[in-house]
């Protein structure tokens, strides 16, 4: 697509020398004062159009002039000015004379042009002031073949006196001003672009043109105006114009137009558009949208000063626009001067020494105040907002509590049961281990007539093997259907009382009686017709244990008990069994306080009560066959110092669900109970503090979750707490501590949901109120 002939609020540049049109008696004006006086001054106001004519009009013409003539124009007023100019003349070395004798050696003619020079006049810098010197002395060497042109905006004009007076005694001798265009020369520029276009086009190419009626509706909307605005007229009658706007509308037409394949410039297409005036507020947009929010807000605030209510234009310096707005200079100047370069504003004369600045054309009145008022109630919803989203976090975090805390002391069986397979899973998740202490020796009694005679013959075998203790976790008081109560019952007597190794023989179930000191004490039921009494834990011989393990409210077995009391309230308590075998061991006191996993007890579950710490599935505790044992095939040292849990491995009733099985067999089940009381109960309940403490930190998410404006950037921060949590949870529990996850993930989706809900309701509320 071809480029558009219009510049928008652009300068032309010397490259486009064949697009620039409207300015040829000024041109001619310009370039003979330049060529024949030593110090040309130029000034016009603020979007005349100086820097296109200066580059596209004199320099480009004096670049193809026969004569030798060098135009360099110069306006890039930052760092170094002199090193700036040295390098523009092609060589950094040296004075800024030497430079331009160079040329002048060389046969050139040198035509300095120094453009936007009021951007220097405000430099009071080293670099300014050595480059005042050096300017001055060229200018005042008669020697010296080179020429120089200054031009400056109007407002900075008089600025030249003050910088050069001492310098140049008659700085002010040779000067031109520059004016709008008047509407033929704007007529030039508009159209005779085309015709260059229209020229290089192949035969048969559609022409572009102007529609007819355009350029008239274009130019009625942005000739100039005076301060009550009349328009201001040119010498032959007929109004000046806005030439950085013409540019502007002509630009956005001619894009416009391209896009749609169309060479014409139509009025129907400036009328679709909305005007000039829409175009206009279009750049307005545009230009004030490029700030940072913090730069609106100070934009915003400056620009009301600067159009009263009835749409009159006021001229202030940045110090009476920051005393009114409120803004601090430093963070108003910038903004001013980035509404002054997009032709937002313009500076204007002023007969103090503060710089004034006022908007560029009354054109911009009304879109500068449509979007302040948009940006005034977009401010003002996001106040609005700022406030609803605190009370949402308010309310988010409020709910949070209130939930968190019913939960907590309802603690209801779905939370429970949820809560309990989460454990399950972290269970599953941790590597399993084999325990080192305890092996299981399984006996096969299903062929044997008379079983407890087997099970005297693999006590005996086991107790030869060195063990550290012996756990018998068989009920003996229940007989196989056609047994004797009492077959191989002597047998099975002698080999626990002959044995070297502790022996713990577990109880299913025991009795009440008096005791020797006038109380009561448990009687275990473990051999049918020959009961045993033991009145403590702690007896010298045999030692029994209560083999019965605590369902949890799904009916796993995750816990152990210290001891379980008697039916009646004043009974004394029996030990548990893997207390009893881990005790003999030598693990502690015989009736340890079981108390690490306290809070999640329930039911009849006591508070002495801690987590086995299973190390895995039913594989992952060594198992070692009764008949290899009996007939010398273990390994030698399989079974000394561990503790040897000797159980049936042909009883189908003895199996329990756990973490890991439906039916996890129960010996094994005992032998890691045993394991974990050997170890101290490394598994536990988190302290209530951390539970709380997850609990609050979960609460910046959430609020986080109301502060997030992006619903993308919303459900990734949700999605990234939920993957924090777990994380956490399985990192405590492979440190061995047991975090609640389901309560904190219920709380997090509650006050989730209830601060989305308290946002939008209040968000759509605001928004009615911004209307």
């Amino acid at each position: 697509m071809t480029d558009s002939p219009y510049k928008g609020i652009d300068f032309f540049v010397e490259a486009d020398e064949e697009l620039f049109f409207g300015r040829d008696e000024e041109r001619k004006r310009i370039i003979g004062n330049l060529t024949a006086s030593r110090l040309t001054l130029l000034y016009a106001e603020s979007g005349v159009g100086k820097s296109s004519l200066l580059r596209a009009g004199v320099a480009a013409r004096l670049r193809h002039s026969p004569r030798p003539y060098l135009p360099i124009v110069y306006s890039a007023w930052t760092g170094d000015p002199t090193a700036g100019l040295l390098g523009a003349l092609g060589g950094a070395d040296g004075s800024l004379e030497e430079a331009l004798e160079r040329k002048v050696t060389d046969g050139a003619l040198p035509l300095v042009i120094l453009d936007q020079f009021e951007d220097h006049l405000y430099d009071r810098s080293d670099e300014a002031t050595r480059f005042d010197d050096a300017l001055a002395r060229c200018i005042a060497r008669p020697d010296l073949r080179a020429n120089f042109l200054i031009a400056v905006r109007e407002d900075a004009y008089s600025r030249i006196g003050d910088r050069f007076k001492a310098r140049l005694p008659n700085v002010y001798g040779n000067f031109l001003h520059l004016d709008f265009l008047d509407e033929r020369a704007a007529r030039d520029a508009a159209t005779l672009p085309l015709e260059v276009l229209n020229a290089r086009l192949e035969n048969g190419r559609p022409r572009y043109e102007l529609g007819p009626g355009l350029l008239d509706a274009v130019l009625g909307d942005v000739h100039r105006v005076d301060d009550d605005r009349n328009p201001v007229l040119a010498a032959d009658g007929t109004p000046r114009v806005e030439t950085a706007y013409l540019q502007l509308v002509l630009e956005r037409l001619w894009d416009e137009e391209r896009a749609n394949g169309s060479p014409v410039l139509r009025l129907e297409t400036l009328e679709r558009l909305g005007g000039a005036d829409t175009i206009v507020s279009a750049h307005v947009d545009d230009v004030l949208d490029a700030l940072t929010p913090p730069e609106q807000d100070a934009a915003a605030d400056a620009l009301r000063f600067f159009v009263t209510a009835g749409g009159r234009k006021l001229a202030l310096g940045t110090a009476e626009v920051s005393g009114f707005s409120g803004v601090p200079p430093e963070t108003l100047e910038p903004v001013l001067e980035h509404l002054q370069d997009h032709r937002i504003l313009r500076p204007v004369v002023s007969t103090d020494a503060e710089p004034r600045r006022e908007v560029f054309h009354d054109i911009l009145a009304r879109p500068i105040t449509a979007w302040r008022g948009r940006h005034v109630d977009a401010r003002r919803f996001r106040g609005l907002e700022r406030r609803n989203r605190i009370l949402a976090a308010a309310v988010a975090v409020l709910a949070a509590v209130t939930a968190a805390l019913i939960l907590y002391a309802a603690n209801p069986i779905g939370l429970r049961k949820l809560e309990l397979a989460t454990i399950d899973m972290r269970f599953r998740l941790r590597p399993e281990r084999t325990p080192s202490d305890v092996v299981f020796v399984a006996v096969d009694d299903r062929t044997e007539a008379t079983p407890r005679r087997l099970f005297a013959r693999v006590i005996g075998a086991v107790d030869a093997a060195a063990p550290r203790v012996i756990a018998v976790d068989v009920s003996f008081d229940s007989p196989l259907e056609g047994q004797p109560a009492r077959a191989g019952t002597p047998e099975l007597v002698s080999a626990v009382k002959d044995a070297s190794a502790p022996v713990a023989l577990a109880a299913v179930d025991f009795s009440v009686s008096p005791g020797e000191s006038g109380g009561t004490q448990l009687v275990p039921l473990v051999l049918a017709g020959d009961a045993r009494l033991s009145d403590d834990c702690a007896a010298d011989g045999v030692t029994y244990g209560y083999a019965g393990l605590p369902d949890d409210p799904d009916g796993r077995v995750r816990r152990i008990e210290g001891s379980v009391p008697g039916r009646g309230a004043g009974d004394p308590s029996m030990c548990t069994f893997a207390v009893v075998a881990a005790h003999l061991a030598g693990a502690g006191d015989a009736k340890p306080s079981l108390e690490t996993a306290r809070r999640r007890a329930w039911s009849n579950q006591t508070y002495n009560t801690a987590w086995i710490d299973y190390p895995g599935g039913p594989d992952t505790i060594r198992e070692v066959s009764s008949a290899d044992l009996l007939n010398g095939r273990t390994p030698p040292g399989a079974l000394r110092d561990k503790v040897v849990v000797v159980g049936s491995a042909a009883e189908p009733t003895d199996t329990l669900r756990t973490p890991f099985s439906s039916a996890h067999p129960g010996p094994k089940v005992q032998a890691a109970a045993i394991d974990t009381v050997l170890h101290g109960e490394p598994l536990r309940d988190a302290p209530v503090f951390a539970d709380l403490a997850l609990l609050v930190t979960l609460l910046v998410t959430p609020v986080s979750l109301i502060w997030v404006r992006s619903w993308f950037w919303a459900a990734a921060l949700a999605v990234a707490t939920v993957i924090a949590l777990l994380g956490i949870v399985i990192g405590a529990f492979a440190a061995g501590y047991v975090v609640s996850v389901v309560l904190p993930l219920i709380v997090l989706a509650l006050i989730t949901a209830s601060g989305t809900i308290v946002t939008l309701v209040l968000t759509g509320r605001a928004r009615a109120a911004a209307r």
